[in-house]
């Protein structure tokens, strides 16, 4: 059995006040994730043109002077 059917199992126990619980605990969750992505959307791209370098060639040559 996965994790999301036995959460599901486990739900269908629930009353209604529990359940309301954890309707409430799932909005918020959904809620403060769109909240995270809009933010960090509103920064995307905004670096463009600072560097004069690829920013993954540039990680790449980092790892490479970090590992042996």
């Amino acid at each position: 059995m996965t994790k999301v059917q036995t959460i599901i199992k486990e739900i269908e126990t629930l009353d209604e006040r529990e359940l309301e619980e954890v309707l409430q605990f799932l909005l918020n969750k959904t809620h403060r994730s769109e909240k995270i992505k809009a933010k960090l959307a509103k920064y995307r791209g905004k670096g463009q043109g600072v560097w004069q370098e690829d920013a993954q060639h540039h990680i790449n040559e980092l790892r490479k002077d970090d590992r042996y």
